[in-house]
This record gives structure tokens, C-alpha cells and sequence, in this order.
């Protein structure tokens, strides 16, 4: 029995090819987006905020699910007075 090859099964095995390599490496760099406003606890929006610093990082590193709120709480919590962000770039 010989083995036949065609064109359209070449095309078919590069397209699987092509989508498998795609989906295993999506997750090696998430971009959540850019957000107007991260906050972790309330905030008045009437009230007058003074700027403390135009460019912070967060990192965390944990276990579960929560390095997104982790990451928000180190990044605003290296000011004694911070209470939010404005602006901000989410990636892992």
C-alpha cells in the first residue's frame, strides 16, 4: 500500500500545525488591557486626589488567583497615602 500525498492534505497539516503553535504559546504573554482606574478598595470619586508618582510596578507571586489583586495592592501600597491608579497597563 502506497502512501499519497496531496496538496490539500499538505495544507490541512500545516493549518494543524499552525493553530497548535498558536494555542501553546498564547499563554506565555497575557495582555489584560489598559484601565482608566485599579483600585482594590473604595474610593470617593467626588473627592481631590494629589498625583504621587506617574510611573509604578506591581509584582506578585502566588499560588492561587489572586496575583492580579496581589500585584494592584504592592504597586499602590508603596505609597502610605495611595489609594488607586489611573492609566494602567495590565500584563503577565
Amino acid at each position: 500500500m502506497k502512501k499519497i500525498t496531496t496538496n490539500k492534505t499538505k495544507t490541512v497539516l500545516m493549518a494543524i500545525t499552525i493553530m497548535s503553535i498558536a494555542l501553546l504559546t498564547q499563554g506565555c504573554w497575557i495582555n489584560a488591557g489598559k484601565l482608566i482606574i485599579v483600585s482594590t478598595r473604595n474610593m470617593d470619586s467626588h473627592a481631590d486626589y494629589i498625583l504621587l508618582s506617574k510611573t509604578v510596578a506591581g509584582k506578585a507571586k502566588v499560588k492561587k488567583g489572586e496575583a492580579l489583586q496581589a500585584a494592584i495592592d504592592d504597586a499602590v501600597g508603596q505609597y502610605s497615602t495611595g489609594e488607586f491608579m489611573k492609566n494602567v497597563s495590565i500584563s503577565n
